[in-house]
C-alpha cells in the first residue's frame, strides 16, 4: 500500500468493489446498477479528545457510491488491479474527515421528532449500503508483561436491519498480523453470495500480498 501511496482501508475498499462487482457479473444483474454503495467508519475519538481507556461510542462514517465495474469474464485475482482507486479512496477518506462531525452532529435534529418511529419506519425497506468498512488499527503489545497478554486481535460485528448488507472488520494483532472478519444478517445477502465474496476477496488479498512492491 506505501509503494502505491495508498492506505490498507482504501486497498480493502478497492478489494471489495473488485470482487463483489466480479460476483455480481457472473448473476442475472439488471443494468440498471451502476454504483455499490458503501460506508467506512470513522472514530471520533480525535477530535472529542475522550481517552483511549474510555469505553465509549464515538464513531461516524464516510458515505459513498463506488462505479461497478464490470470485469472480462476470464480475469485472475491480483491482474490488473486498480491502485489508482485505492489512492483515490484514500484521500476521499482524509478528505472526508472534517465532514464526519456534521453527519453524527445532524442526528440530533432527528431525535427532535419521534426517532423510534424513524428507525422502525426503515424496516421492510432497501438498506442504506452494501459494504461497510471498520478498521481498528493495529493493537499496540502491552508495555506491562503480566499473567495475561492479548496476543491475536479480531473484532465482528452484529448486523444492524438499516444498516449495510455485509460488515468488513478489520484488526491488527500486536504482532503484526492483520485480522479480516466479515458479518452478515440472515436475509440481508443470500449465503451463496456471500460465501462466494469472501472467497473472491480472500484470493485477492492472497495474490496482491505476493506480488513483489
Amino acid at each position: 500500500c506505501k509503494s502505491h501511496k495508498t492506505t490498507l482501508t482504501g486497498a480493502y475498499h478497492t478489494i471489495g468493489t473488485v470482487v463483489l462487482s466480479r460476483v455480481l457479473s457472473t448473476m442475472v444483474i439488471p443494468k440498471k446498477y451502476k454504483t455499490i454503495g458503501t460506508s467506512v467508519a470513522v472514530s471520533m475519538r480525535r477530535f472529542t479528545g475522550t481517552s483511549p481507556e474510555a469505553m465509549c461510542d464515538q464513531a461516524s462514517a464516510i458515505y459513498t457510491n463506488v462505479p461497478f465495474l464490470r470485469p472480462p469474464p476470464d480475469g485472475r485475482p491480483g491482474e490488473s488491479f486498480p491502485w489508482s482507486a485505492a489512492v483515490e479512496c484514500s484521500n476521499r477518506l482524509r478528505n472526508g474527515l472534517s465532514k464526519c462531525r456534521e453527519v453524527i452532529g445532524l442526528i440530533k435534529f432527528l431525535f427532535y421528532g419521534n426517532p423510534r418511529e424513524y428507525w422502525f419506519g426503515q424496516l421492510g425497506k432497501k438498506r442504506e449500503r452494501t459494504l461497510e468498512y471498520s478498521n481498528l488499527g493495529r493493537l499496540a503489545p502491552s508495555k506491562d508483561k503480566g499473567q495475561w497478554e492479548i496476543e491475536r486481535m479480531f473484532f465482528g460485528q452484529c448486523d444492524s436491519i438499516v444498516g449495510s448488507a455485509m460488515n468488513i472488520s478489520i484488526a491488527g494483532s500486536p504482532s503484526g498480523a492483520v485480522n479480516t472478519v466479515f458479518t452478515w444478517g440472515e436475509g440481508a445477502m443470500d449465503d451463496a453470495v456471500a460465501d462466494a465474496f469472501i472467497a473472491g476477496f480472500k484470493a485477492e488479498f492472497s495474490s496482491l500480498v505476493s506480488q513483489d512492491p
